[in-house]
C-alpha cells in the first residue's frame, strides 16, 4: 500500500508528532486498500479510525493533500484502470464493481481523471503491445 506524504522535510520533532497523528488514518486507508468497502464514506473512515469527521478531514487532508474524498475517488479510478487492462471485465462490470452509478456515470468519470474514455483506454491498451510485450 502507498501512501504519500511528505514529513522528511519537516524538523525531526515534528516529524515524530506528525507521524503519531497520521498512524491514526491506517484503519481507514487499510479498509480501502483491502477494499473491504467500496465506496468508503469521509464519515465511516473516521468511524473506522474513531475520530471525528472533522479532525478525520482535517487530518486527512494534512496528509495526502487532498480531501478524502478526492483520494478514495482517485484510489477506485486507478483499481478501475487496473481492471480495463487487464481485458477481462466489460466496462459496465468495471462500473459495478467499483460502484459507479452506471456505466456512463464511471465512462465521465474516467475520461475527466485520465483524459480518455474507458472503451478508448481499453482498445489502446490491448491493441497497443508495451515495450515489454511479445508481439
Amino acid at each position: 500500500m502507498e501512501f504519500v506524504c511528505d514529513v522528511a522535510a519537516l524538523p525531526s520533532d515534528q516529524n515524530l508528532h506528525k507521524l503519531h497523528h497520521y498512524e491514526k488514518l491506517f484503519p481507514a486507508l487499510e479498509m480501502l486498500s483491502a477494499g473491504e468497502k467500496v465506496p468508503l464514506s469521509p464519515a465511516e473512515a473516521a468511524k473506522r479510525c474513531a475520530l471525528s469527521e472533522s479532525y478525520f478531514y482535517q487530518l486527512f487532508r494534512d496528509f495526502s493533500g487532498v480531501p478524502f474524498s478526492i483520494y478514495e475517488l482517485r484510489f477506485r479510478l486507478n483499481r478501475a484502470e487496473e481492471d480495463l487492462g487487464t481485458g477481462k471485465y466489460t466496462i459496465k462490470e468495471i462500473a459495478q464493481k467499483w460502484h459507479f452509478a452506471d456505466a456512463s456515470h464511471f465512462s465521465r468519470t474516467f475520461k475527466k481523471h485520465f483524459g480518455i474514455y474507458p472503451s478508448e483506454y481499453n482498445r489502446k491498451t490491448i491493441r497497443e503491445p508495451g515495450p515489454c510485450m511479445i508481439n
